[in-house]
């Protein structure tokens, strides 16, 4: 059924084959209204939509028994509409700064406009008819007149700071930093010849003028994986999933599909221009990372109002998640990959901190890669400074219960130790299709033993016994004698940097510590010819 619909002001009488079509194409117009940048040329755009709309409605109207556009005809109307309307949406939303840096990217999407609407055209060249050389022109012409819209308006921003500073903070009322700001100008510059274009002695001008309104200049952006917000898409819509870390979204970042990790904004409202420098420090440290089980690191900023990770996208989710929906993949050689990850980060000395299930990514390999290790321990550190987020601490501790060594409950650092305990769990709930410990339960169990591990008064629980090294180059393994039980060798994870070594006594007794009144002797083992030495002793008349 045909409905009469106004578009730009001119009323056309519209096959109800096309309606979506007109819709799109009339959402645009309205949008229209509020773009500042490109006018022209989209409005050459919707200009020949609006043509073709009506000149197969007059068509149709004109020949009662003239048949109606296929479906597929009708899509590839709509698609047209849309590419303008799309165009149109990113103008709006994206903001003066972008449009700038992005000029490449917008005048692509405009080529792709063009050839759609001509396809289009041509679809329908018995009842619709377009000049294609007049189209191009139309287009050329108004290009020039943007151009020379723009260069008169940036011209008048460079003579003030307050106005390059009012155009370029702002992204439809979202606030940028100076700082992130900064970077995004100072990465733009760097890639760019000292051409004199009006956009470039912006974007100078620019740069001089946040240099004076920040507190200092920051250091030079040697760094490639120092990004800016300017430099990612993504929508809120496309959520993926959240961490302890924030929340994670699928996005674009060069042209590619990534992982786009942004942090709580609660956590990114506190953060300090030093808790900011102490993530950056971690960042540097993850995205020297090369190794195919450990998640691999693109770029972050930190400068951000809402700091980001942007990361590889892995499309099968998390380890736990996959086996559920993969009856097939093989649990053994996902355990190895996980395995072989943390022993990776291990030799790079780096303790992961937070291993477990949803920490275990899969990639489009259908390996396991870790992921969200050493920011676990800054932002544990940064949390404990801030009393807004102790109630998404207590969240967070919670949540990762089921994973925590004994010894971390007892408010002591993670350790490469730790991590292990977190693995031989994480293994466990990987090989579990549904694990029998549910998270009350879990709960539970924690406060009841919780007072156990809780030792106040040493040496009524020894959880570590610390001596010198006898070896230089290598660790020594470690015998533990509980009375008249041999509880085993087992090896030392943590080597200090006074060149002593620790044994993690907790590992000997399901993490419920060591009693003083049972005589502990604990002896050092070379790992090579198995000599043993006698290093501690406790609970003992001779101790």
């Amino acid at each position: 059924m045909a409905e009469i619909a106004v578009i730009a002001g001119v009323a056309i009488t519209v096959p109800g084959i096309l309606s979506t079509a007109c819709t799109v194409l009339k959402t645009a117009y309205d949008l229209y209204g509020s773009v500042e940048r490109r006018r022209e040329q989209v409005r050459v755009l919707l200009e020949r939509c609006r043509d073709l709309i009506e000149q197969i409605a007059e068509h149709i109207q004109a020949a009662p028994n003239a048949l109606n556009p296929t479906l597929n005809e009708a899509r590839a109307v709509e698609a047209a509409c849309q590419s303008v309307k799309d165009i149109i949406e990113n103008l709006q939303k994206k903001g003066f700064m972008w449009s700038i840096f992005n000029q490449d990217k917008i005048d692509s999407q405009i080529g792709v406009a063009q050839a759609r609407i001509a396809d289009v055209f041509q679809m329908f060249n018995m009842v619709a008819h377009l000049d294609g050389a007049r189209f191009r022109s139309e287009l050329t012409a108004a290009q020039e007149r943007d151009q020379a819209v723009l260069s008169g308006q940036l011209e008048q921003l460079s003579a003030n700071d307050q106005r390059i500073l009012n155009a370029i903070q702002d992204q439809s009322g979202v606030h940028r930093r100076i700082e992130d700001l900064l970077v995004a100008i100072e990465k733009h510059v760097q890639d760019k010849s000292r051409d004199r274009t009006p956009e470039d002695v912006f974007l100078r001008s620019a740069s001089n003028a946040l240099q004076r309104f920040s507190r200092g200049k920051p250091g030079p952006i040697s760094a490639d994986w120092v990004l800016s917000s300017l430099e990612i898409d993504f929508d809120a819509q496309d959520l993926i999933g959240q961490g302890s870390f924030g929340k994670i979204y699928k996005g674009e970042w060069n042209g590619a599909v990534v992982a786009i990790k942004q942090m709580h904004v609660e956590d990114a409202r506190a953060l300090s221009e030093a808790d900011r420098k102490m993530m950056l420090k971690e960042v540097a440290i993850w995205s020297r990372l090369q190794h195919p089980n450990v998640l691999s690191l693109y770029g972050a900023c930190l400068e951000a109002t809402t700091p980001f990770l942007v990361m590889r996208h892995c499309k099968f989710g998390n380890v736990c998640s996959y086996l559920k929906g993969t009856p097939g993949a093989s649990k053994i050689d996902l355990s190895y990959d996980i395995v072989a990850g943390l022993s990776y980060l291990h030799y790079k000395n780096i303790v992961h901190a937070d291993l477990k299930g949803v920490n275990v990514l899969v990639g489009d390999d259908h390996h396991a890669v870790l992921t969200d290790f050493g920011l676990s321990l800054a932002l544990d550190d940064f949390r404990t400074r801030t009393a807004h987020s102790r109630s998404r601490t207590d969240g967070a501790t919670q949540g990762t219960l089921r994973w925590m060594a004994p010894e971390c409950l007892d408010g002591k650092m993670s350790n490469k130790a730790s991590d292990v305990y977190s693995l031989g769990i994480t293994i466990w709930e990987a090989g579990a299709a549904n694990p029998s410990i549910s998270s009350s339960q879990w709960r539970s169990m924690v406060e009841t033993h919780k007072p156990r591990w809780t030792r106040g008064n040493p040496p009524n629980y020894i959880d570590a016994v610390k001596f010198p090294r006898v070896l230089k180059d290598k660790p020594y393994q470690y015998r533990v004698v509980r009375g008249e039980d041999d509880l085993g060798i087992k090896p030392s994870y943590e080597i200090q940097t006074d060149d002593s070594q620790t044994v993690n006594l907790l590992e000997y007794n399901s993490g419920y510590g060591v009693s003083d009144r049972i005589p502990i002797q604990v002896f050092a083992v070379d790992p090579e010819d198995k000599g043993e030495t006698l290093v501690a002793q406790w609970g003992s008349p001779e101790s």
